[in-house]
């Protein structure tokens, strides 16, 4: 007589109650108390390999917000974006998404940032300096293809010692850099991030993006503050303000020109 084993739990059943009827006749020889409370552990432990024989995998279809909460301990349906942005500010961590317009032809872009002290510019940096196109995979047929570019991220991550690291993405390209600000001799000093109202490109111009500056003492009113605006313009009294007053600053700008063949 031939067993047809082609499945591993087909195996382990014939396996286990071999070893099971070997195990009973060495039983058969000692004490017949003992031999009680052994004979019920072998009866766990044979329905344990039964029970693994049977082991089916079923896939799991439930949303990965049970899987990774399966008590619902966080309450994720009540969380907003607003409520994840602000537990990442608590961290020092902010995420900016700056507009730059539509493009319908080939131009050469240069993003740069600036560092000002008092007024006076101490150095600027190439960001990105290259077209307003990026490759990109499409879904459905795998090709590589170009389209323009729609936008920058900046995410920037407060560091100890007036540090700033930021991380920025343009199309396919994503860069990182450390900034060291300068520290004022006031008592009092913070940062804050403000973004532009109009920061679509414009042909030969370089466009203000974003500013990252510090705070200032206001010496009518003996505080230290920042700009009382959230949106900053051209030439409005605001902006003026913060530029005139911020003791320090971080400032990017985006310029687009032709491409002459």
């Amino acid at each position: 007589m031939f067993l047809n084993i082609t499945r591993k739990e087909d195996l382990a059943k014939p396996l286990s109650i071999f070893v099971l009827c070997k195990i009973c006749v060495f039983l058969n020889k000692l004490n017949t108390h003992i031999m009680k409370y052994i004979i019920i552990l072998i009866a766990i432990l044979g329905l344990q390999i039964h029970t693994n024989a049977q082991e089916q995998v079923k896939p799991d279809h439930r949303p990965q917000s049970v899987v990774q909460d399966p008590l619902n301990i966080r309450k994720a349906e009540d969380v907003t974006k607003v409520d994840i942005l602000e537990a990442l500010e608590m961290t020092g961590v902010y995420i900016h998404k700056i507009d730059i317009g539509a493009f319908h032809q080939k131009n050469h872009l240069t993003l740069k940032v600036e560092e000002w002290h008092n007024g006076k510019k101490l150095w600027s940096e190439l960001l990105y300096d290259d077209d307003n196109l990026y490759t990109y995979q499409s879904l459905s047929d795998a090709e590589y293809y170009r389209d323009y570019l729609q936008g920058i991220r900046i995410i920037a991550k407060n560091m100890d010692d007036n540090a700033i690291k930021i991380s920025i993405r343009i199309g396919d390209l994503l860069s990182t850099r450390i900034y060291q600000m300068q520290k004022s001799t006031e008592p009092i000093q913070f940062f804050e991030w403000r973004k532009y109202r109009d920061t679509h490109w414009k042909l030969n111009k370089e466009v203000p993006l974003a500013i990252y500056a510090s705070s200032w003492k206001d010496p009518k009113y003996d505080i230290y503050r920042f700009c009382g605006t959230l949106v900053l313009g051209d030439n409005d009294a605001d902006t003026k303000e913060l530029l005139e007053s911020s003791p320090n600053y971080l400032l990017f700008t985006l310029t687009t020109t032709e491409i002459k063949d």
